[in-house]
């Protein structure tokens, strides 16, 4: 039994010092092929809508060796749900790795710089900066700001996903500029990263920030812990809800048609309830193929939105104490949970 107990302790030990930390915001070395990392900033200013900016690094599974190429992807959503696109793909990316330096680095010659508190973005057709005025409000407080929302089950062994949100909101000045259109102001970030050698079983994300509010709910499955899993945050002012991992069917109930573009989900504990609704036109949702389709061959893309209106409903002791209406925001389904799976 004392021998039974001994290894157990070992063995969270040994995944709890594999936790996910603020460190692994810079780059991880390559173990396997097909290999996507992946970086993503969620700019919101209310008067102009969000954009989302993503940096990527990837292995193709028929790549001749582990060298990594890149992809760049910047979307505009307008206040109406309107996209604007810009993808990129790239042979030559330069970046700092988790185990020799402290500080981001990511380079494109001539054409990107991401680094801890800065994104800069030069090309013929779109130039794209952002830089950091404040604070970033980390997703967790204490010792490891950095962990995972999904706690110490991302570490198991047999879990491919590794993810973690960098912040949930983070002032900031940004500039955008194509040839149509052209923006600058301020706004707040939601920042997050994750790295991984294949894709998810079933997916779907819901996130939205403000300078006073901020809402990251996250669940699906994967292939090597396939029971659907849901975590949550939900800031507002001085307080905030935290719902860590709980199981579909048991402490987390859901509904949702992603060919009609909503997501209704309630999360439940002994003495808090969060209940969410987020719904978005069909017109202003994205198929994404990347990593999804193109490193991973997988069934179905990731269908996107940031044109999601998001309703929010917080409970203590039975008591509602907040209601809070995002009037735009990001849904997302992928894998199994896409519209291609239901119809």
């Amino acid at each position: 039994m004392l021998r039974f107990i001994l290894t157990s302790l070992l063995f969270w030990f040994s995944i709890s010092a594999m936790a996910t930390s603020l460190q692994d915001f810079n780059g991880h070395r390559v173990s396997n092929k097909p290999w996507n990392e992946q970086w993503f900033f969620y700019i919101y200013d209310p008067e102009v809508g969000y954009f989302k900016f993503s940096v990527q690094t990837f292995v193709l599974p028929d790549a001749d060796s582990l060298k990594e190429q890149a992809y760049i992807h910047l979307l505009h959503t307008d206040k109406q749900g309107r996209n604007t696109i810009h993808d990129y793909y790239f042979d030559d990316i330069r970046l700092s790795y988790k185990d020799d330096a402290n500080t981001l680095s990511i380079v494109i010659p001539d054409v990107l710089s991401v680094t801890d508190n800065r994104i800069e973005l030069t090309l013929p057709e779109v130039t794209f900066s952002t830089q950091w005025i404040g604070p970033h409000q980390h997703y967790w407080s204490g010792e490891n700001p950095g962990r995972s929302p999904f706690g110490l089950i991302t570490e198991l062994p047999f879990v491919d996903n590794k993810w973690f949100v960098y912040s949930l909101a983070t002032p900031a000045t940004y500039q955008y500029q194509n040839n149509e259109q052209s923006y600058a102001g301020m706004g707040s970030v939601y920042i997050d990263k994750g790295w991984t050698t294949s894709q998810g079983k079933s997916f779907s994300f819901v996130m939205a920030t403000t300078n006073e509010h901020q809402l990251m709910i996250s669940g699906g499955s994967d292939h090597g812990f396939p029971l659907e899993m849901w975590a949550a945050q939900f800031r507002f002012g001085e307080s905030n809800m935290v719902f860590r991992p709980k199981f579909n069917g048991l402490s987390v109930t859901r509904e949702y048609d992603s060919c009609s573009g909503f997501l209704t989900i309630e999360f439940k504990s002994l003495f808090k309830k969060l209940v969410v609704q987020a719904e978005a036109s069909q017109e202003s949702f994205y198929d994404s193929l990347m990593p999804s389709i193109k490193v991973f061959n997988a069934p179905y893309p990731s269908m996107k939105s940031m044109g999601a209106m998001i309703n929010v409903k917080a409970y203590r002791f039975g008591l509602l104490i907040e209601e809070h209406i995002f009037p735009q925001g990001i849904l997302e389904f992928g894998g199994e949970m896409h519209c291609d799976n239901q119809t």
